[in-house]
């Protein structure tokens, strides 16, 4: 079985505007709200890809009844805790005329979160078992501890689950003490974490042996567009696969990490080669910037780039 966390979610607010016009006024397209957050996301790609996910969501209690049939709609099975107050809104602002959108985020933070992180975490231990995988993704909400990733990848170890972590900041120097099983990780969050330059591919490999020898078996770190490395303590391996857009298309990079994120666990769940889990999340990843929405993808259209992904073995 596969378990996604959401411990920070967000309603994602789309709002289409024919043009940016700075000083003056746009016009409002069209508009739309999902419901949203990494764990969440990451269950949506998996469930494209046909797989089976329980995703939980530390939700506001005012915004329960918008995720449960937000999930309904999609098919996907959500399980909701809840806190005080609302769930933040994240909204995206499309530019239709200059073919560009941007994505804003707005960090959040009830102040009584305990009970429903309890009652989360007592749901994950009754269910975990050995071989499960629990993807635990995002950030938290500001008034968590940083220890709260950290505190659910021990609970998958004691269970004998393999925890699969996303994060950063404080929260993923917690998470890391504790030896998840998989760490997915972006770029720029990496060079922070290394207080490496990106042309200093020596300390790039160091830090990530160093990980290796903690306990983390599997490192992926994703680069946008220059697609993905993958470590398994033996060797790198690079994936890309090119997505060009054409002129005047949207590029809808919110997201593509979450959907990389599922597409590398379905092969996971699928006793997959990991040289071939990176090929399938980076198709994952790469086709989802060309579908509005976060991690949106057409299966066929991924199966279809798939065997354009290209993969190389990076010199150690």
């Amino acid at each position: 079985m596969i378990y996604t966390v959401t411990l920070n979610p967000a309603i994602d607010e789309t709002l289409e505007l024919e043009s940016f016009n700075a000083g003056g006024a746009s016009s409002l397209v069209a508009s739309s709200r999902t419901i949203g957050g990494k764990g969440i996301n990451v269950a949506r790609a998996l469930g494209l890809l046909g797989n089976k996910a329980e995703a939980l969501a530390l939700v506001g209690e005012t915004s329960r009844q918008f995720f449960e049939e937000g999930a309904r709609s999609e098919g996907m099975s959500l399980h909701c805790f809840t806190c005080p107050g609302e769930t933040r809104v994240s909204q995206t602002l499309v530019f239709r005329q200059e073919g560009v959108n941007t994505h804003i985020r707005r960090p959040h933070g009830s102040a009584r979160v305990e009970q429903g992180f309890a009652e989360l975490r007592d749901w994950l231990a009754s269910r975990l078992e050995r071989g499960d995988y629990l993807v635990l993704s995002g950030s938290l909400q500001t008034s968590m501890p940083q220890d709260a990733w950290s505190d659910l990848t021990g609970l998958a170890h004691e269970k004998g689950a393999l925890p699969v972590l996303d994060t950063s900041g404080e929260a993923l120097e917690a998470g890391l003490a504790a030896r998840p099983f998989m760490l997915k990780i972006n770029i720029d969050e990496f060079m922070d974490l290394s207080e490496a330059s990106s042309d200093e591919k020596a300390d790039f490999k160091e830090t990530v042996q160093g990980m290796h020898e903690s306990g983390i078996a599997i490192i992926v770190i994703t680069m946008g567009a220059g697609g993905a490395v993958l470590s398994d303590g033996e060797g790198f391996y690079h994936a890309r696969l090119d997505m060009t857009p054409g002129p005047g298309q949207q590029v809808w990079a919110t997201g593509s990490g979450d959907a990389f994120l599922g597409g590398f666990v379905s092969g996971l769940t699928a006793a997959s080669p990991l040289v071939d889990c990176l090929k399938l999340g980076v198709a994952c990843g790469s086709v989802s910037t060309g579908y509005p929405g976060c991690a949106m993808f057409e299966k066929q259209a991924m199966l279809e780039a798939l065997p354009r992904v290209e993969l190389h073995r990076e010199q150690s």
